[in-house]
């Protein structure tokens, strides 16, 4: 199985997001994934507890080079986990490599 570069890991644990891009599902967006790592449970009633929060997401190339809003996400998914071996899971089951994940920085990360 493969595993974040140790940088990148150290990141996630001191509660900093990391991000990968992925292939989008049309030519004219871009979608990435980012992880965010919180050292407490969040305290919102509509959601489970977890330490770790997924979320997927693309955006029209055209809406990045102007202001763009919570409508203009698509194809959004969040997925929520309670340890480091459930992250490892659901990114090998969402086909993410975590090898592969860097600073939001690196990859133009919007949000």
């Amino acid at each position: 199985m493969k595993k974040f570069s140790l940088p990148i890991y150290n990141r996630l644990k001191n509660g900093d997001p990391i991000i990968l891009e992925l292939t989008p599902s049309l030519n004219m967006n871009r979608r990435w994934m980012g992880i965010y790592s919180y050292k407490e449970y969040p305290v919102q009633e509509d959601l489970p507890n977890h330490k770790y929060s997924i979320y997927d997401f693309e955006v029209s190339i055209d809406k990045l080079e102007e202001y763009f809003g919570p409508n203009d996400i698509t194809n959004s998914k969040r997925y929520y986990v309670n340890n480091g071996y459930d992250l490892f899971l659901k990114l090998n089951e969402l086909n993410a490599d975590p090898s592969l994940f860097t600073y939001p920085w690196k990859c133009d990360y919007p949000l």
